[in-house]
């Protein structure tokens, strides 16, 4: 039980000091979107942009499947809900591997 409490502590510690280090940047994206004609993406967009070019990243795609990919379920529950709104039930089985 010590062992749990000491990792539980030490990630409310690792998560507050990611918090600390990413404020400036949120921040910078608030202080964009007070411009006009700058949305929250675009100012999360050029936040990003600053980041590459700041650290050298290359631009990696990471593909048109990747949010698919990622989360399966919620992909699932979107797709089923679009059909049903199309007045479609659709009954889901995975396929056989």
């Amino acid at each position: 039980m010590q062992l749990i409490d000491a990792l539980e502590a030490a990630l409310r510690e690792v998560d507050s000091s990611v918090g600390k280090a990413l404020e400036p940047i949120r921040v910078g994206a608030r202080l964009l979107t007070t411009m006009p004609g700058v949305s929250d993406i675009v100012a999360n967009v050029i936040v990003a942009e600053i980041g590459i070019l700041r650290d050298g990243t290359e631009y990696r795609d990471l593909g048109p499947e990747y949010f698919a990919q990622r989360d399966q379920s919620k992909t699932i529950s979107r797709l089923l809900r679009r059909l049903n709104n199309l007045g479609l039930q659709v009954e889901v089985k995975p396929t056989a591997a």
